[in-house]
């Protein structure tokens, strides 16, 4: 099944923002990085600045739903004890920032 069909079976929002989701997830996958350069594999005649756009429009709105996220993820993770690795630098917990130790 393609991904386009994947989210659009699990997931109720507009096809602008389902492309732009499905650009997210395919532009992941191709670079393994979460640049905004990168992550514009959004198919269509934008200009990348507008993909840009696009794709921190996403990120900024509430568009995923967390019940669609659940069903749609549970299918891809495996039952019992799961690893969970994240690589990322700093993180934001109201109004303070929290760095790694790497990032001191």
């Amino acid at each position: 099944m393609l991904l386009a069909e994947l989210l659009y079976n699990h997931f109720e929002m507009k096809d602008t923002r389902l492309n732009t989701f499905k650009g997210i997830i395919k532009s992941l996958m191709l670079y393994r990085g979460s640049k905004y350069t990168n992550m514009t594999e959004i198919e269509g005649d934008k200009l990348l600045d507008s993909k840009i756009k696009a794709v921190y429009r996403f990120l900024q709105e509430d568009n995923i739903n967390i019940d669609d996220y659940y069903k749609f993820m549970k299918n891809y993770i495996p039952q019992g004890k799961v690893v969970l690795s994240i690589d990322r630098t700093t993180w934001e917990l109201g109004q303070k920032q929290l760095e790694s130790k790497s990032n001191r």
